[in-house]
């Protein structure tokens, strides 16, 4: 009996299609979200049940920015949440990002987030130039300008970035280096080479020039 009701559900899935089984999955984090909001609510709060219910929210309201775009040469860098509902929305694109199409992913989001969210402040904008970079992408946008760097361990490096690969980036700097007691210090160009599991910190140096 089992086995058949098995074999009725997984014919069920393979008739169902993206878009409906996406659909199922909203939903199901959607209740799952107002259930434990309402366990909060009647005083059985806890910081596991608060971390819980911000990871849900977050997976939804992601899938909510990714679906909004797509097709916009857009991609999300970063989202931050608090448990009072501060929603902030970090996005970017190989050229940059405009006032108007922050405004305009702020509304759209606004509309789907009011059918499941009451009380929330969102904001949509880029990361910033004193945001350090995250993603692989804001990396190849940025190749070819100067970056300061700080490892996992504390180390820092100045250089320009000349290289984005998969698992990290190469940079180019230069350091002073003395051969003989006496001689002045010589500058030299040097390749480094990070992995984006040991970098802590990247940032962009804003030049005026």
């Amino acid at each position: 009996m089992n086995l058949k009701i098995s074999t009725k559900i997984t014919n069920s899935f393979k008739t169902l299609n993206y878009r409906q089984v996406i659909l199922s999955i909203e939903l199901l984090l959607l209740a799952l979200h107002t259930i434990m909001k309402d366990l909060i609510y009647r005083g059985h709060e806890s910081p596991i049940l608060l971390k819980l219910i911000l990871m849900i929210s977050e997976e939804h309201i992601k899938s909510i920015i990714n679906n909004e775009i797509r097709n916009r040469n857009l991609f999300l860098v970063d989202l931050k949440m608090s448990s009072s509902n501060k929603i902030n929305v970090f996005i970017d694109s190989m050229k940059g990002v405009t006032l108007e199409e922050c405004a305009k992913l702020n509304f759209m989001i606004k509309e789907k987030l009011n059918k499941h969210i009451d009380d929330y402040v969102l904001k949509v904008s880029s990361p910033g130039l004193n945001k350090s970079l995250i993603l692989p992408l804001q990396y190849e946008k940025n190749l070819g300008r100067y970056l300061d760097i700080i490892t996992k361990d504390g180390k820092k490096t100045t250089g320009r970035l000349t290289k984005v690969t998969r698992n990290g980036i190469q940079i180019k700097s230069e350091v002073a280096v003395k051969d003989k007691p006496g001689r002045k210090r010589e500058r030299v160009t040097k390749d480094y080479v990070f992995d984006f599991t040991d970098i802590k910190s990247a940032k962009v140096i804003v030049s005026f020039n």
